[in-house]
């Protein structure tokens, strides 16, 4: 009910079991018709805040849920909003509110192996960083490449950035406007081939040498 959500000691309950659930989760908060956070738990002095402008919360009200882009809001710190509307009669609808902070998607992506010189990042569908990029900026700033097309499956394509050659895997993340983006030094990428290859053609060379060696050690003592 909403007396129960707008209760302090519930939200504190609900966050806590959101943190230890999924972590990341920094604040929850209550949200009514007219904009307005009724009821806030978390580190922020965010009660009575005025929302009725922000993005999220207009689509929210007009449909049912929103995941926002990396904002800065009133906190001025770069966190995620995840909201979801209940209509709890036609005349009472609010809007639980919650925010995700940048540590907790840093911390998923680190964990991948993409070698010393690859990078990893999430980008908006404007192509503005979500998360900090090692050679491409920190956050909010616009990659120097283009925003791949939608595709509904993991895709690697080829490119260049001032000259040198890459390979691009990206995913778009199903019901969110980001993309989650792989990129690596093509030469980096094809190393192990090459080495490879290499040791395969010096092997080859030295097999040719010996027998070239061998027939001609023993066709010239036949000969003698």
């Amino acid at each position: 009910s909403l007396e129960s959500l707008t209760d302090p000691q519930r939200l504190k309950e609900i966050l806590k079991n959101l943190q230890s659930a999924f972590g990341g989760f920094v604040d929850i908060g209550i949200i009514d018709a007219t904009g307005k956070q009724v009821a806030y738990e978390g580190p922020y002095e965010l009660k009575g805040k005025d929302y009725s402008r922000d993005q999220c919360i207009t689509a929210t009200l007009s449909g049912n849920s929103c995941i926002s882009h990396m904002v800065m809001g009133f906190r001025r710190q770069p966190h995620l909003v995840i909201t979801v509307k209940r209509s709890f009669s036609p005349a009472l609808t609010a809007v639980l509110r919650s925010s995700i902070d940048t540590a907790r998607f840093h911390e998923l992506l680190t964990r991948l192996d993409i070698g010393t010189h690859g990078d990893v990042f999430i980008i908006n569908r404007q192509g503005e960083l979500q998360t900090p990029s090692r050679k491409y900026g920190e956050l909010f700033a616009k990659i120097p490449m283009q925003v791949p097309p939608y595709a509904e499956h993991t895709q690697v394509y080829q490119t260049e950035i001032k000259g040198a050659p890459l390979i691009v895997g990206y995913a778009f993340i199903p019901d969110t406007e980001f993309i989650l983006m792989i990129v690596k030094d093509k030469h980096e990428r094809l190393k192990p081939w090459l080495d490879t290859r290499i040791e395969l053609i010096g092997f080859l060379l030295i097999s040719v040498l010996a027998v070239l060696g061998v027939i001609l050690g023993v066709s010239t003592y036949l000969v003698h």
